[in-house]
């Protein structure tokens, strides 16, 4: 059912600012742009009810990609929330009131881990497993407890025939396809865990009471003939096919620890191995996985280096852009020594909120930099006329987009008498807020950027300024240009 107007007169914020929302007890409503009520419900504190994820609609809502939400909300006596409720959900009829409730699927790490196997199974092994004794032993975990410790399976990457499968040409490809393989996938228990951060990378993670390590098998055995150990036995891990080198093959390797002396912490590490001679961990779920699919991921990510659609062959063509500023006779200096700047190339801009009035929301406590008496002072937000929201871009983008942009961000000269900005503005201990930003791809030179923007005076919502926005950039003649929008949201 439509919202009336006594609905539409009340406050109201962004499904994704609603961290925001007061604290008080009340009626919230559940509306889309369309003024369609979605559902009403009430709490004691409207605020803590929408914290996080606790809403028990909060993904059957952000599931609905079409619709963007907003909440409106109405302050009610805690002794009135029952009956009031009652009211507006008979009145409104409002049609997730009556749908069951649907959560978010998670899948569990065996998911994950069998899925990692699975794609990289033509270029690991595993190499054994270490117990937990042997890491206390070699005092490489002391500060744990005994019964913290898990025992650990190692596998290694085999980087040769990774190389070889895939024909790499540069680190740049082989660093992507690896990294496409232990990325954050948000809708698992678990995910991998960098523990060595800079290439060559190592990654964990525990399932099911083993710590699970995969890293590069030179870090085992640096410069060395490692066709002298590799002796495999095929075998499986959480019921996925993959190699295992044979217990003679460990036997060797440790022989060879001992022989040459080795020492550190991946020496500690073989020595304390015992042989994969079985699967350890059975799987509970049995997922269904696509391995075509995850093997094709991998087809398309080398391809796509090879052929300059990622990797450093299409990041040169950004060069491209001065062209395209020089071809417009935009002048590079126009800004120099009159705006904020930043690192790599980044200058300031100012802009205001969508959701908000900074000078109205912001606690008259809040530390805030303005323009008095000609100079930049720290003062509190109650001393000034107009605070705008600091933020930055890259100057290049700036330039060339800045027309299409006007009275929806401006860039950081100097502020008039009495007005300031805010670089940061916390609404919570951790939370803070982060504008709109359009990301323009210009796809005939691999250039893309994200420019911040807020409301203009003549477009005061999102949905009215981003269609402006994309019908003037539609008439600019850039080419091959392509624009998407992201809202002001918060962010810890």
């Amino acid at each position: 059912m439509l919202a009336d107007q006594y609905i539409l007169n009340l406050s109201k914020l962004s499904l994704n600012m609603k961290d925001l929302l007061p604290e008080y007890s009340g009626i919230y409503y559940v509306l889309d742009e369309n003024q369609t009520v979605w559902y009403i419900g009430q709490a004691k504190n409207i605020r803590k009810r929408w914290q996080g994820k606790s809403h028990h609609r909060i993904y059957q809502l952000e599931s609905q990609k079409k619709y963007h939400f907003y909440i409106y909300y109405e302050a009610v006596h805690i002794s009135d929330l029952n009956n009031i409720e009652k009211q507006r959900i008979q009145e409104y009829d409002p049609h997730l009131n009556k749908s069951p409730v649907k959560t978010k699927k998670v899948r569990p790490a065996e998911t994950l881990v069998r899925e990692t196997i699975a794609a990289i199974s033509d270029f690991v092994f595993i190499i054994g497993i270490e117990s937990a004794e042997n890491k206390i032993s070699t005092n490489r975990y002391f500060k744990k407890q005994p019964s913290q410790l898990l025992e650990t399976v190692h596998i290694c990457l085999d980087v040769a025939s990774l190389r070889e499968k895939f024909n790499v040409e540069s680190i740049e490809e082989e660093k992507a396809l690896l990294s496409s393989l232990f990325k954050i996938r948000k809708s698992y228990t678990k995910q991998w865990k960098f523990i060595q951060e800079i290439y060559p990378y190592f990654y964990q993670i525990n399932l099911s009471n083993y710590i699970i390590e995969i890293g590069y098998w030179l870090i085992y055995l640096p410069n060395e003939d490692s066709e002298y150990f590799l002796d495999y036995a095929q075998t499986t891990f959480v019921k996925e096919p993959i190699r295992a080198l044979t217990p003679d093959s460990v036997i060797k390797l440790k022989q060879k620890m001992s022989v040459d002396n080795r020492s550190g912490y991946y020496a500690e590490i073989i020595k304390g191995l015992q042989p994969y001679v079985f699967d350890p961990i059975k799987p509970l779920f049995n997922d269904s996985i696509d391995r075509e699919k995850l093997r094709k991921t991998l087809e398309t990510i080398s391809e796509d280096h090879k052929t300059g659609k990622r990797g450093y062959g299409s990041r040169s063509k950004v060069i491209n852009i001065d062209q395209l500023i020089a071809d417009r006779s935009i002048d590079l200096q126009k800004y120099e020594g009159k705006v904020l700047s930043f690192p790599n190339n980044k200058i300031g801009l100012y802009l205001q909120c969508f959701s908000f009035d900074l000078k109205q929301t912001m606690p008259i406590t809040s530390i805030a930099r303005g323009m008095f008496d000609n100079n930049l002072k720290i003062t509190v937000a109650a001393n000034l006329n107009l605070v705008h929201f600091l933020t930055r871009v890259d100057r290049q983008a700036w330039l060339l987009f800045e027309d299409y942009f006007q009275s929806f961000a401006r860039p950081a000269t100097k502020l008039n008498e009495g007005e300031g900005f805010i670089d940061k503005f916390y609404v919570s201990a951790r939370k803070f807020i982060v504008p709109a930003k359009a990301n323009i791809k210009i796809e005939s030179i691999g250039y893309s950027v994200w420019i911040p923007f807020g409301p203009a005076p003549e477009f005061p919502t999102f949905e009215a300024a981003t269609t402006e926005i994309r019908r003037r950039l539609q008439e600019s003649a850039l080419p091959d240009l392509k624009v998407t929008f992201t809202r002001e949201a918060t962010t810890s």
